[in-house]
């Protein structure tokens, strides 16, 4: 699945991710011992994200 990754800069990018699961990445965000997280090829400063939402695919 692909997601688009906003960020609170106004930035944002695409990550592909075989096997999304939003809880799974909920959890990994509300983890205060994490500070970065893999997206997908994309590895990321948690507290810098705003979205993570689906791409729809046509």
């Amino acid at each position: 699945m692909t997601v688009q990754i906003f960020l609170h800069d106004g930035m944002s990018f695409t990550a592909d991710i075989a096997d999304y699961n939003a809880a799974d990445l909920a959890q990994k965000m509300n983890d205060p011992k994490i500070m970065m997280i893999a997206v997908g090829n994309v590895i990321v400063n948690k507290q810098a994200i705003k979205l993570i939402a689906p791409v729809q695919q046509q």
